[in-house]
């Protein structure tokens, strides 16, 4: 379903970085033979762009990165290149943009040629296959059936333990982040925004235009802001919708994250949005309350599932996560309440696996983890992780626990990052002030992070969209006030004015 594809593609989207260290910018020009575009179904058009694993040791071998082309509505007006990236991190680039070329705006289509690509790591690019991306499936059980079997382990890893206790995701993040070094050894370093802003560098290059707009969502707004840092005088325009703040520890974020998705758990109610419009409509937290009773009793998934693993309130609480990001195009989630309430908890876990799943239904715990965790200087122990998790639970009794494992995930345990990010201070370093889109009342990426993105920029202007959900993308496609200001100012490079609003 495309509504689901979209929420996967935007919701799970790891979290900030907090180191005040920051690689200064590469000089000289980028050399690489230009893309080699063959049609590749659809109106798209298809290539390959070659990069160093290593840029410091370009001689240790090359990743071969897959990128994806739309060409421009009406070529006879075209601007130039809009290079698309939606997040995750860890999803395919190129399937987002099949799914999800609609959701632009009709004059953006026309006068761009959109381009995405699969982040080194991911997709087609060199894909990490570490830990349950590497379950099989058999010639009867097709990917996105096997999917939510095989990220079990670690949705339904409770968001918190008993005081003293061990923090209850730690051992399958443990297993996992064992299996990528395992299997990847001295390149898994290497998979991390910093050096995708590089390959980016080389797909503009490889593309053939001096400068180009760009688009980011969610995580994907760590790369624009990474590439504003290392490459600032070859953008033309920056959209930066659902931003990180790469300047906050994750546990800083998670605590940030807690408090936006318990506050929009709260508002939320079934077919009425704003949920204001209609009080009388059943509120979403009743029912959340009644699978949350019913979940220490056991509800599994339905028989002939292939998931042996018991469904727990982190399944519910991912779920939910995935419900809040998109509530318009999520509506499988209100049934899947009423039947874990009932005992069968087979809805949430399809749901709550969506937070780690491809487009394909292949897990992305390997790539989503490995780009977090390699991102972020934050390391704190199991120990500390659990008692933050106690910490939010008591402060956001509903899904603060879960903040810490969305957030911090296998971050405890990974090793240490060779090149994380930090916070970036632009001052004019870009020819057009940075738009960002922020979402008043995001559950994912908090509305008081566009706003810290667009001081720490420098240059950057804030739009701030009243309404539920996780990015302006997915939630206000179409929306005439969101489309009007982005659109405005990817075609002619009109800033929005100070304070500008969006309500639904």
């Amino acid at each position: 379903m495309l509504g689901v594809a979209i929420v996967v593609a935007t919701a799970a989207c790891g979290g900030g970085t907090g180191t005040a260290e920051h690689r200064p910018a590469p000089a000289g020009p980028v050399r690489v033979a230009p893309i080699r575009w063959s049609g590749c179904g659809g109106g798209f058009t298809c290539g390959r762009v070659a990069a160093p694993v290593d840029y410091g040791a370009p001689g240790r071998g090359t990743v071969a990165l897959a990128v994806i082309r739309r060409p421009a509505d009406d070529p006879a007006r075209r601007i130039g290149v809009l290079i698309f990236n939606p997040g995750g991190p860890g999803l395919s680039g190129i399937a987002t943009l099949r799914a999800a070329a609609a959701f632009f705006p009709a004059p953006v289509r026309a006068r761009f040629d959109i381009v995405s690509f699969d982040p080194r790591g991911t997709g087609s690019s060199a894909r990490l296959t570490c830990g349950p991306t590497t379950t099989p499936t058999t010639s009867t059980t097709s990917a996105a059936q096997a999917g939510p079997a095989s990220v079990a382990p670690v949705t339904a890893a409770a968001p918190v333990g008993p005081p003293g206790a061990p923090w209850p995701a730690a051992g399958p993040y443990r297993r996992l982040a064992t299996d990528c070094v395992r299997r990847y050894g001295a390149a898994l370093p290497f998979v991390n925004t910093a050096d995708t802003a590089r390959d980016l560098d080389r797909i503009r290059a490889a593309v053939g235009v001096a400068t180009f707009s760009f688009l980011g969502l969610s995580y994907g707004t760590l790369l624009g802001v990474e590439y504003l840092h290392l490459f600032p005088g070859r953008v033309r325009a920056v959209v930066l919708d659902g931003p990180i703040d790469p300047a906050e520890p994750l546990t800083a974020a998670a605590g940030d994250q807690a408090d936006a998705a318990e506050a929009a758990l709260r508002a939320a109610r079934f077919g009425c949005l704003p949920a204001a419009a209609c009080p009388n409509d059943p509120a979403v937290p009743a029912l959340f309350d009644a699978a949350h009773r019913r979940l220490p009793a056991g509800p599994r998934p339905g028989p002939g599932r292939g998931d042996p693993i018991p469904v727990t309130e982190g399944d519910l609480d991912l779920a939910t996560l995935t419900y809040l990001s998109a509530p318009a195009l999520t509506p499988d989630y209100r049934p899947a309440l009423v039947r874990a309430a009932q005992g069968d908890g087979s809805g949430l876990r399809r749901l709550a696996a969506e937070q780690f799943t491809d487009l394909d239904g292949t897990s992305v715990l390997g790539p989503y983890w490995a780009i977090t965790c390699n991102d972020s200087a934050d390391r704190p122990s199991p120990a500390r992780a659990a008692g933050l998790a106690r910490t939010l639970a008591a402060r956001d009794p509903r899904l603060g626990g879960e903040a810490v494992s969305f957030y911090l995930g296998a971050c405890p345990v990974w090793p240490t990052a060779r090149e994380p990010l930090g916070a970036v201070h632009l001052t004019g370093a870009v020819p057009t002030p940075v738009l960002v889109l922020g979402g008043h009342a995001d559950p994912i990426t908090p509305g008081v992070w566009a706003a810290r993105v667009t001081a720490e920029l420098g240059r950057a202007t804030l739009v701030t969209r009243y309404g539920p959900g996780h990015t302006a993308f997915v939630n206000a496609a179409g929306d005439p006030c969101v489309s009007g200001y982005e659109t405005a100012y990817l075609v002619s490079l009109t800033v929005p004015p100070a304070g500008a609003r969006c309500r639904p």
